[in-house]
């Protein structure tokens, strides 16, 4: 519920104000990545976030982009997968060449998620 209110509050926000939340609003979306049951909802936070600041996201991705990593191989849970997977595509829009020093790591993941036997053919 408080990923969902913070991603909505986080759609609402004047543009100009995003800056003065953010590091607080990451610093908590972290912390909720490493709770199971509301990663998802996190993801989709973090992707409100990421499109807000746009390039300005980069100083973030240091941090988020092992959850990243982890979620993006949890083919087990497909939500949560396809959220990460929905997250990472943000931030290479958002990013652009900056981010090229993550491809080789985001691309090993997303293979290895796709050749993982049994994966769901909707991730």
């Amino acid at each position: 519920f408080l990923c969902s209110t913070l991603n909505s509050m986080l759609l609402k926000i004047e543009p100009d104000h995003i800056y003065q939340v953010s590091d607080n609003v990451v610093h908590v979306l972290l912390q909720l990545l490493q709770v199971p049951d509301v990663q998802e909802d996190a993801l989709l936070a973090f992707s409100s976030i990421i499109s807000l600041l746009g390039i300005n996201s980069h100083k973030y991705i240091p941090a988020l982009f092992p959850f990243l990593s982890l979620a993006a191989l949890n083919v087990q849970d497909v939500q949560v997968c396809k959220c990460a997977i929905g997250v990472l595509g943000d931030i290479f829009r958002a990013l652009g060449h900056s981010i090229l020093e993550y491809a080789d790591a985001t691309i090993s993941a997303l293979l290895t998620s796709l050749s993982s036997e049994g994966v769901d053919l909707s991730i």
